[in-house]
């Protein structure tokens, strides 16, 4: 990706940037290389997209108990902070696992 200061131009928004002079509708090189990326990337977002849809929603009444226990200390301690990124690193790497 050439970031060349026009973030309006960019893919994301649907355009590409186009220079001064140049000629919007100038030729184009395709190769199999580039359709082959786009397909694989496209695959793997739709690979991710489809785990973020099976992730559970949140539920309020988990975090209002979590911020009164944090209001009283009790996950102020190493164990808990120990426990708490295990826990993180475990959902993170089951994710991640296509």
């Amino acid at each position: 990706m050439r970031i060349d200061g026009d973030s309006m131009g960019s893919p994301l928004f649907g355009r590409r940037p186009t220079r001064p002079g140049s000629a919007a509708s100038g030729p184009r090189r395709t190769g199999s290389t580039s359709s082959s990326s786009s397909a694989s990337a496209s695959r793997e977002t739709s690979e991710l997209m489809a785990k973020i849809q099976e992730l559970p929603e949140v539920r309020a009444d988990v975090l209002e108990e979590v911020r009164q226990r944090l209001n009283r200390g009790e996950l102020l301690t190493r164990d808990a902070a120990e426990a708490t990124a295990n826990a993180i690193l475990s959902d993170l790497q089951a994710f991640l696992r296509l």
